[in-house]
């Protein structure tokens, strides 16, 4: 069942049991930019790209093999690699840029809800990285592009010129901004067309095999592969260390012996 269909199923059956906006609340989605798949991005990339700018990951290790980044990548003329370690990645690329962890730098988040909160640093960073934010500003040509001349001026924005000061000292203190948040919104939903949706998902065939992939509980999808005491890790549940096994039923084992022993 794919994604979209499982949230119209859990959405149909929080409606049904009355708990959408008592134990339940929708929001609309705060990032509403429009998003382009990775496919789209290689095959931009092979069309001679001119500069790529790449924020954390390392996806020449673990972009998925068949489309090709790593050899999309050697067509893009200028290539930047933001990132806290140098991996395969930043080998590919043009430039690599130290990545200032969050405990270094200045930033701002907003919540589901609209609370709008703020990021203070512990500590200078250590190795002269930048944040992500400070590289855009950077680049949009913004000489006031520090951290901490973004967190104020975005505040700034939010809140007005008057008492400024007051209100940033105060946000910091309590660590969140006072601002309107945003009201939840009902999911509205046809009814007709989630039966269809869900009526197109057929049942698999009895007796056959299934697999399923979920991500290591230690590394993750493999970007936590570098730190060798995540790998050393075991199995919550089946203890494995350093195994990357097939699971199956006891039931299942004992059907088909070629997988015992």
């Amino acid at each position: 069942m794919c994604s979209s269909d499982l949230h119209a199923l859990a959405a149909a059956i929080n409606v049904a049991l009355g708990n959408s906006g008592a134990t339940v609340h929708y929001y609309p989605e705060p990032d509403s930019a429009e998003r382009q798949g990775l496919a789209e991005l290689v095959e931009a990339m092979r069309a001679g790209l001119d500069t790529l700018v790449i924020l954390g990951g390392n996806p020449v290790y673990d972009a998925p093999g068949d489309l090709g980044f790593a050899a999309a990548l050697g067509s893009v003329q200028n290539s930047v690699h933001l990132s806290m370690r140098a991996d395969e990645t930043s080998s590919a690329c043009s430039w690599h840029l130290p990545m200032a962890h969050e405990l270094e730098s200045w930033g701002d988040y907003y919540a589901i809800d609209g609370t709008y909160s703020l990021q203070q640093p512990l500590i200078a960073p250590l190795r002269r990285g930048v944040a992500p934010h400070e590289l855009f500003a950077f680049i949009a040509g913004i000489r006031a592009f520090r951290g901490y001349n973004l967190v104020r001026n975005t505040l700034r924005e939010r809140v007005g010129e008057v008492g400024f000061e007051r209100r940033w000292r105060r946000s910091l203190h309590a660590g969140v901004v006072e601002l309107p948040l945003q009201r939840p919104r009902p999911p509205a939903l046809q009814d007709s067309e989630v039966a269809t949706a869900l009526g197109t998902n057929e049942p698999a065939a009895p007796g056959g095999w299934e697999a399923v992939f979920i991500p290591s509980y230690q590394t993750w999808d493999g970007a936590e592969a570098h730190n060798p005491w995540l790998l050393e890790l075991p199995d919550p549940v089946t203890k494995v260390v350093w195994g990357n096994a097939a699971y199956i039923s006891p039931r299942d084992a004992q059907d088909q012996p070629r997988f015992i022993g």
